[in-house]
């Protein structure tokens, strides 16, 4: 008897046993993610420094030039912020535009961190100030996913015919690609969401939060158009980023490679294999022009110019962010434990 009682404790439950190898391999995927950003992001910069010579343009920079760059970056933070204060009104959160477009910088800083954790502060905050949970950010995130990715396969589609169109090589393989892109989007956003599920527990009320909240964010087509119209006219501006780096540098560049060049850019800050896919844009840009039959350190110079405007609006406009923010939630965490302090000293 004794002996099935210490053979019964030492039982693993199988579901146990099956946890743990899919946990080993999560985490083995995470750091092999973080392992080939690395490697991307040192790739990028020995090419860099092999190429120092012909980055050398930049100095000739102007500072009109670059205060017009500066400009239109923060203008596109502007129309980014916006089109979260849409969504976050939609799922019936409503902080104010400023606030909102403090918490967007601290997370474009906090994205250059490992592990996104821009994106992170961002999730949490809104959660312990305003009620937003997990899940319903993340059917939010989703949903806006979808919209990006639409108007980022519109621009790659028009980009690629209007590339082919100015006497340059025709990729089939982009056209292909913008035009997945763009159907598996329509396809996405056309379909109803299923119904919630029920007996899952834990995983059930997550899931359930996650399509309740894609439903009532369907449930306002017009705040679905507001947020692909800005998306559509933040890629123009981007367009209009690398125009004026073209004008700072010597590359020659046709308009409607640039406007080809603004979502493939897009997409790499989607993916963002690397910390604010830093070098891995650049990289994307650079394959691109290849693809059309110009060289490939055009688009490195171009995505580099705007890159180095783009690290200092962040480090002026997201550092800052990034602290009063950590700051404010470091608050809310010590004026939600005093309550409890104050009770176990009266006891």
């Amino acid at each position: 008897m004794n002996h099935s009682s210490a053979g019964s404790s030492i039982r693993i439950p199988s579901q146990t046993v099956a946890a743990r190898p899919r946990g080993f391999w999560v985490r083995c995927a995470k750091w092999a993610q973080q392992l080939l950003g690395a490697l991307m992001l040192l790739a990028f910069c020995r090419y860099l420094w092999l190429h120092r010579g012909e980055f050398r343009e930049l100095l000739d920079v102007s500072g009109l030039e670059l205060s017009l760059l500066v400009g239109l970056i923060v203008l596109s933070q502007v129309l980014n912020t916006a089109q979260s204060w849409v969504l976050l009104r939609a799922a019936g959160v409503s902080p104010s535009f400023a606030e909102t477009f403090l918490v967007n910088c601290a997370s474009n800083f906090g994205n250059y961190l490992p592990m996104r954790a821009g994106s992170l502060v961002r999730a949490h905050f809104l959660k312990e100030v305003y009620g937003l949970s997990y899940a319903r950010f993340g059917s939010m995130f989703g949903v806006r996913s979808i919209i990006t990715l639409f108007g980022t396969g519109l621009f790659g589609v028009i980009g690629t015919l209007a590339v082919a169109w100015t006497g340059h090589r025709l990729s089939i393989a982009l056209l292909a690609g913008f035009t997945l892109m763009l159907a598996a989007a329509a396809v996405a956003w056309a379909l109803p969401a299923p119904a919630s599920p029920r007996g899952l527990g834990v995983v059930g009320r997550i899931l359930g939060d996650v399509l309740e909240g894609a439903r009532e964010l369907r449930g306002h087509p017009a705040a679905g158009s507001s947020v692909l119209l800005l998306t559509l006219v933040q890629q123009v501006l981007l367009a209009g980023r690398f125009y004026v780096a073209t004008r700072g540098s010597s590359v020659e560049a046709p308009v409607a490679l640039l406007f080809l060049l603004s979502p493939v850019a897009t997409l790499a800050t989607f993916v963002a294999w690397t910390p604010g896919a830093l070098g891995f844009r650049e990289a994307a840009m650079g394959g691109v022009t290849y693809a059309v039959g110009t060289a490939f350190s055009s688009g490195i110079l171009l995505g580099t110019v705007d890159r180095t405007m783009l690290l200092l609006v962040v480090a002026v406009l997201g550092l800052p962010s990034f602290i009063l923010v950590w700051a404010r939630l470091r608050r809310l965490q010590r004026s939600e434990a005093a309550p409890g302090q104050d009770e176990a000293g009266q006891t």
